[in-house]
């Protein structure tokens, strides 16, 4: 991804990218800003709104310039230290417990209808699931949904990325068995249903 430090801000040109990416590059821009502007290109609307919503949620002050008739610019302001001590104030209490929770994937597409469409949605979840500040504590996979740990997955790489950062990856060893997979397993443990049944109870889940 194009980025380079101009002056007092670091431009991140994002043309192109499809939702999520260029808000995920403008969070890793952000990481190490500081006191910089992060100026990110974009060219389409949609990516104007998610990167507007991503500063105030940062609680940072944004702006937007047109560039061209389909180029824009959106400047996310640097932090200083009352934004910091601002934030700090402002945060929920339960603020820390929110890694506390599992993720459940029972299909290798996410939603219904058209299948290169779930593939390339579940893809772009698995990676922006990476990109979280807080992750989650295991992923938890069954029924054709164990195939996205299995060889050949295009996932693969991105949950090998959550795997080394502490997150479990957990599949169904009765789906393994069943789909003719176990032998395939490339990423995570294998688990039985009352384990996954364990954890549901136990921790708030979400689910693609």
């Amino acid at each position: 991804m194009p980025r380079e430090r101009l002056g007092v801000m670091i431009l991140v040109e994002a043309e192109g990218l499809a939702c999520p990416f260029p808000v995920i590059e403008a969070k890793k821009a952000l990481r190490s800003s500081g006191s910089e502007d992060v100026v990110v290109r974009v060219d389409n609307e949609v990516a104007v709104g998610n990167l507007k919503r991503l500063a105030d949620s940062m609680q940072r002050g944004h702006s937007v310039k047109e560039v061209s008739a389909a180029v824009f610019e959106v400047t996310i302001k640097g932090e200083t230290a009352e934004d910091t001590e601002a934030v700090k104030n402002t945060a929920p209490a339960f603020a820390e417990a929110d890694s506390e929770y599992i993720v459940q994937i029972s299909n290798k597409l996410m939603g219904a209808g058209n299948d290169e469409l779930g593939a390339i949605l579940m893809k772009s979840f698995i990676y922006s699931l990476s990109e979280q500040d807080r992750l989650p504590l295991a992923i938890v996979l069954y029924n054709t949904g164990v195939e996205l740990t299995c060889e050949g997955s295009p996932v693969l790489e991105d949950l090998k990325t959550l795997d080394k950062a502490g997150v479990s990856i957990l599949s169904c060893g009765l789906c393994l068995d069943f789909l003719g997979l176990k032998e395939k397993l490339a990423i995570g443990e294998i688990t039985n249903m009352y384990r996954i049944a364990e954890l549901i109870r136990s921790y708030r889940t979400a689910r693609p």
